[in-house]
């Protein structure tokens, strides 16, 4: 049963589903137990997409710069970053993400939802998925899920190949992009957060 503080977050946060063709899609929910409550009333398997956190890194700080540029006021409060946020330099803007913001997030997000897999209260089946095998193989990213819903690959349509552009949410797509643009001791600060039991289980590199 839902709490009245998981009801308060819920409220806070305004999570909706997004209605599909006999799906539901939410973007960055968490597996807190009003999510996961309500997810046990509309479904029995779900599938949660994640990505590597230094990418995630990597592309967070670049949506922030665009909300700028897009004058997404709006947008850039939800996040709370200091007053003097755009006047620093680019790693150290990252420096803060690593230590405040994105990188201990994206982290506990995924933490939460190994933990739901894990809840014998939860009894949604869960397929991980990773915008890293998106990238690298994106058919096999897809018969992966089908197989996890028993579908027939033959009537499925895969998509068109994503297009990216600079300048917009869709930037790059990429998934070793934080190998560039992370300095090593930004790298090591951030291997040092993340269970080093994920980098094996995910395929991750050190």
């Amino acid at each position: 049963m839902a709490t009245s503080s998981d009801v308060a977050q819920t409220i806070s946060y305004h999570w909706t589903f997004t209605p599909m063709p006999d799906a539901l899609w939410m973007g960055h929910i968490p597996a807190w137990k009003n999510n996961l409550w309500n997810l046990s009333l509309i479904t029995d398997k779900i599938v949660v997409n994640f990505r590597d956190p230094r990418q995630q890194l990597v592309s967070f700080a670049h949506h922030l710069k665009w909300l700028r540029l897009t004058g997404s006021v709006t947008g850039l409060i939800q996040y709370q970053i200091p007053d003097e946020y755009f006047l620093w330099s680019f790693e150290k803007q990252l420096d803060w993400q690593i230590e405040n913001s994105c990188v201990p997030v994206s982290i506990a997000w995924i933490n939460s939802w190994l933990e739901a897999d894990k809840n014998p209260e939860f009894p949604c089946e869960i397929h991980y998925s990773q915008q890293l095998l998106l990238n690298k193989n994106e058919k096999k990213h897809f018969q992966n899920i089908l197989s996890f819903y028993g579908l027939p690959e033959e009537k499925f349509v895969f998509p068109p190949k994503a297009q990216f552009n600079e300048g917009t949410t869709q930037r790059k797509g990429s998934v070793d992009e934080w190998k560039e643009v992370l300095t090593p001791i930004q790298i090591q600060k951030i291997n040092k957060l993340i269970p080093q039991s994920w980098f094996q289980r995910f395929g991750w590199e050190e």
